[in-house]
């Protein structure tokens, strides 16, 4: 994987957490956002930081990070960036709580939201995958679920989407928004 440069990553992050606040993806502090930087550093939003007012001061640069399993300061979701990371050749990895997203999947009991559109069924095929569980391990599932899917929801708390760059990410947020949306 051929390193990148750091300015360039961090406007990426900037920019992609505030659409994903200004579309209303996720609110307050909510939501996480990491970009990998090379095969075993990456940057991510610090615990606590609101998406819709990201600096650089806000991100953690994580050096090899696949033999870390803690970082202080990190979001919460580190290690399902981690996992994703290890298993997928992401370079974003975006979490985000899209209220009807969220709405949608408190109704539901199913492991998969599958696509009712024709553009939903042409671009994400079989569906995606609804994991559950306690938060806090769901990420080895994920993880391996990443494997296959580029967009994964956690039932009840938001969905966790990666790519190669903002454009993929935002194309897969705004179809799995308008997915459930048909759904609901």
């Amino acid at each position: 994987m051929k390193p990148i440069d750091i300015d360039n990553a961090l406007t990426q992050l900037i920019y992609l957490a505030r659409y994903t606040y200004n579309k209303g993806f996720t609110s307050s502090k909510g939501g996480n956002i990491s970009y990998r930087l090379s095969r075993n550093t990456m940057v991510i939003k610090k615990s606590g930081v609101a998406l819709r007012n990201l600096r650089p001061r806000d991100l953690i640069i994580v050096r090899n990070f696949r033999s870390r399993n803690k970082v202080n300061n990190a979001s919460i979701d580190y290690l399902i960036h981690k996992e994703i990371y290890l298993n997928t050749p992401a370079r974003i990895v975006l979490h985000a709580h899209p209220p009807n997203i969220i709405k949608y999947t408190l109704k539901i009991e199913t492991a998969k939201i599958i696509p009712i559109d024709l553009e939903g069924k042409y671009y994400l095929g079989d569906g995606v995958p609804v994991v559950k569980g306690i938060h806090d391990t769901l990420f080895k599932e994920i993880g391996i679920k990443s494997r296959k899917y580029r967009i994964i929801v956690e039932k009840g708390h938001g969905v966790y989407i990666w790519g190669e760059d903002v454009n993929e990410i935002i194309n897969n947020l705004e179809l799995i928004r308008e997915i459930t949306y048909l759904l609901l």
